[in-house]
């Protein structure tokens, strides 16, 4: 770990902060290739500050997996029951996909699912409306035609 010392007045040495020296160390080899996969290019401080002491990042990334595995889990349990069963299991793989690549790519699988069938209900949606609206003009056209018929 790097650390950088200060010298004050009265000679003794003051250590900075972990966080200092992470900001202030160079980012090099020896960072593990996936650590921006789903973050973008540029790694949190909380990365870090973890890729500095391998068994904090080991701890977080089993945490990471506990908590997303159980939140997809208590989904699967959800969709047969009355509740957001899909969304919670978005939700999971969102949490899970925070550090695994992998789960990043079936996180964008699911969105391109989500958004067709949007697509697929909003099409139904507007069909069901045009259908409406003609049933209706016909309607409308047939009383129309039978208040004239009356009115003669």
């Amino acid at each position: 770990m790097v650390r950088k010392s200060r010298r004050h007045d009265d000679g003794a040495d003051d250590t900075d902060s972990v966080v200092d020296a992470v900001v202030d160390a160079p980012v090099g080899a020896d960072e593990p290739e996936d650590t921006s996969a789903s973050r973008g290019d540029r790694p949190s401080l909380i990365h870090l500050l973890l890729e500095r002491v391998p068994v904090l990042l080991t701890a977080y990334r089993v945490g990471v997996a506990v908590v997303g595995f159980s939140i997809v889990g208590f989904g699967i349990l959800l969709l047969p029951l009355p509740g957001p069963g899909w969304v919670v299991i978005f939700a999971g793989v969102w949490v899970l996909a925070a550090e695994y690549p992998a789960a990043a790519r079936v996180l964008a699988v699911m969105r391109r699912w989500a958004a067709a069938i949007v697509r697929f209900i909003e099409r139904r949606r507007a069909r069901r409306r045009r259908k409406v609206s003609r049933r209706t003009a016909k309607l409308e056209a047939r009383a129309d035609a039978e208040s004239r018929a009356a009115a003669d």
